[in-house]
């Protein structure tokens, strides 16, 4: 159901914040995409792809949500996804990421069951 695929969205990429491989290559395009124009488009544009495809998989798990509302959403939840690969640092324990997957799925969550119709 659309409930599910969206928790195994969730699943994917809040596992995705704590990957090493996934970390150095989106600190490298955040640090290059501010000094170079061409990859700050590029960084842009595969934001906004990516806030439209999460905006769809809200859309099914929360149909009485406008496309406004669930792009406005989309875009909160790749903002706070990407806050916490800045704010967790590499190498924690196996106990402290699971507590801090835990706490990124909760606010997730939160934003998208109380988004406003």
């Amino acid at each position: 159901n659309a409930r599910a695929r969206w928790q195994a969205v969730v699943d994917v990429l809040v596992d995705d914040v704590f990957d090493p491989d996934t970390r150095r290559f989106f600190f490298g395009f955040w640090s290059l995409g501010c000094h170079n124009r061409l990859v700050g488009a590029l960084l842009r544009e595969g934001y906004a792809y990516h806030a439209r495809n999460l905006a769809g998989f809200i859309a099914g798990a929360r149909p009485d949500l406008s496309d406004g509302q669930c792009q406005a959403t989309a875009r909160q939840v790749a903002a706070l996804i990407e806050g916490w690969m800045v704010y967790t640092r590499p190498g924690l324990a196996a106990a402290q990421r699971r507590q801090l997957r835990q706490e990124l799925r909760a606010g997730i969550d939160a934003l998208v069951t109380r988004a406003s119709p």
